[in-house]
């Protein structure tokens, strides 16, 4: 234990793969603190290697720091394969605001899930849908924002608007 906690305390320039093995397989330890030590190193150093791990701490029920850790490394490694997971959050209502700067860093690679955003039941999962592709979107998201744009609910719409404008500026339409 002494030992994860100070490599979770480090700003470490490389972290050897046998390192990241091992913290892995602390994942399974019975100790909760000794488990989000390990997600955090695992979370702050691994690689693409690491992809599968830490969509599974995203989707690893209720415990926010998990998901907070696996946040933080999805983001970092920016990797189009936590798309879908990303966006299943955001329509499940979890850190929305979070989920959003990460599906940013991604970039167009998220244009598609984020787009069937917009399609969703609940105003703020489609409000996040429009955010994210203000972001982020491309001429492809253009119309189905400016059908929003034509919402009652005026969150929606402006939100939509927003979009739009913020696509033109970036591709200077």
């Amino acid at each position: 234990m002494d030992a994860v906690m100070k490599f979770q305390s480090s700003e470490l320039a490389a972290v050897p793969p046998e390192l990241l093995t091992t913290m892995s397989e602390m994942l399974t330890n019975s100790d909760p603190s000794l488990r989000a030590m390990a997600a955090k190193v695992i979370c702050d150093y691994g690689t693409v290697d690491q992809m599968a791990i830490m969509i599974k701490l995203l989707k690893g029920g209720r415990d926010y720091s998990m998901r907070s850790y696996a946040l933080k490394g999805l983001g970092r490694l920016k990797d189009k394969r936590a798309v879908e997971p990303l966006v299943a959050l955001i329509a499940e209502g979890y850190e929305a605001y979070q989920v959003v700067d990460v599906l940013t860093k991604i970039g167009p690679d998220a244009e598609d899930a984020s787009l069937a955003l917009l399609k969703e039941k609940h105003i703020d999962t489609r409000r996040q849908g429009c955010n994210i592709l203000g972001r982020i979107g491309t001429k492809k998201s253009l119309e189905p924002l400016r059908e929003l744009m034509l919402d009652t609910d005026y969150s929606l719409s402006s939100s939509a608007a927003e979009a739009v404008r913020s696509i033109q500026a970036r591709l200077q339409l």
